[in-house]
């Protein structure tokens, strides 16, 4: 029989006393100081949970641990286990049942240590690379889970607790879309349990971009996330467990709302501009930058009488027929209002006088330049709004007669 120095970290002045007495029962000695021990015996009860856990971790890198419970729940049991206690022991505490395990601890750290001193080298760098990949996973903005083939957690990192909540409880694979509360992107149907990514991932299946709806008491105001799932382990030792990466996409998915609804705003002003183009009396035509007719309403078509569409800025005077009012000499390129206007110039009624094959009997015309513009960008193009002053001009011509 080995004995040991043992420190203890009880709940309880009362239990601390009783596990005393029956360390010393069977020849053990009770240290002040964990320095001082060569094992452990922790509640996990001091200090709320997290104190023992706590304790342990800080302990268990030097010394065995041995945990004194009242029976924990799944969750602790996985944070406890992950700390590599060397037993457990259910309060109230038995004393034979605890110098057995002081024995199996003890045991177990000399042989231990005698294998962790051929293989230090590699070991120590494993350890390394465990630490830099735990690192890593509670640094990126993914929520990563890790199942193993029974589906009770491996990884859960911090992002995963802030999309899931603080904590999961340990469920069944076939209980978790209404445990967890999981629904299909319409946010109210429970997503199918057999087609959940981690679920699917356990059957050797990969996956990417499933979105979930995620609400519960943990997460009230629901989250909408983006799931991909891969495999763990494949080839002869089989599919050893799941994992699935997870992105908060509630915004995003907002945000493409948001943009859909504006683009259906744009495309009613448009469709109710485009109406009111089609049936003002007034002449509207359009161009862009280089000067390139792009519309022209039905307004324009009549009064203008000709296809507006075709001749380059340098000819149109002459393809389309444009006087000075005089009737007799064209008007020069760099003049027209439209073209004007696509140099950044604003014209107020210019009085023009069109005649061409299509009418033949002309048409005097005002004409208002303007320049579009767009921000940043300066001007991106030019609009003319043209006014038929003809029966206006040919009654001013007759009371000039008359008088």
């Amino acid at each position: 029989m080995t004995k040991a120095r043992v420190f203890i970290a009880p709940g309880e002045d009362s239990e601390a006393a009783r596990l005393e007495g029956c360390l010393k029962e069977f020849g053990h000695d009770v240290c002040a100081a964990p320095e001082e021990a060569d094992l452990a015996l922790i509640d996990l009860g001091i200090d709320g949970e997290a104190g023992g856990i706590e304790a342990g971790e800080r302990l268990g890198a030097r010394i065995p641990v041995i945990y004194l419970t009242d029976g924990p729940g799944p969750d602790l049991l996985r944070r406890a286990q992950a700390t590599r206690p060397s037993g457990y022991v259910v309060k109230p505490v038995d004393g034979r049942q605890l110098h057995l395990n002081i024995q199996t601890a003890l045991c177990g750290r000399d042989g231990a240590g005698e294998r962790e001193e051929e293989a230090a080298p590699g070991l120590e760098e494993l350890r390394d690379r465990c630490r830099l990949l735990e690192s890593m996973f509670e640094s990126i903005s993914e929520g990563v889970v890790a199942i193993d083939a029974e589906g009770s957690y491996l990884v859960f990192n911090s992002r995963a607790r802030e999309i899931f909540g603080p904590s999961m409880p340990e469920l069944g694979l076939d209980q978790r879309s209404r445990g967890y509360g999981f629904y299909l992107a319409d946010r109210k149907t429970l997503f199918p349990a057999e087609e959940l990514p981690l679920r699917r991932a356990l059957s050797g299946e990969s996956s990417d971009d499933v979105e979930i709806f995620v609400r519960n008491p943990r997460v009230p105001q629901g989250l909408l996330i983006s799931v991909s799932a891969r495999p763990i382990g494949r080839g002869e030792s089989g599919i050893r467990g799941g994992l699935i990466i997870c992105r908060d996409v509630t915004g995003e998915q907002e945000r493409k709302a948001e943009l859909r609804q504006a683009v259906k705003e744009l495309e009613h002003n448009n469709e109710l501009l485009q109406s009111v183009l089609e049936q003002i009396s007034d002449g509207v035509v359009l161009s862009d930058a280089m000067n390139h007719m792009i519309y022209a309403n039905p307004s324009a078509r009549r009064i203008l009488g000709a296809d507006l569409l075709d001749a380059p800025p340098t000819e149109r005077s002459r393809a389309y027929g444009i006087f000075h009012p005089d009737r007799k000499t064209h008007v020069e390129a760099d003049l027209l209002p439209l073209v004007r206007a696509v140099h950044g110039e604003e014209s107020e009624e210019t009085e023009l006088f069109y005649r061409n094959e299509t009418n033949p009997a002309g048409r005097h015309v005002r004409i208002k330049g303007r320049p579009l513009r767009s921000g940043a960008s300066g001007v991106t193009g030019g609009m003319a709004i043209l006014g038929d002053v003809t029966e206006y001009k040919e009654l001013e011509a007759r009371l000039g007669e008359a008088a």
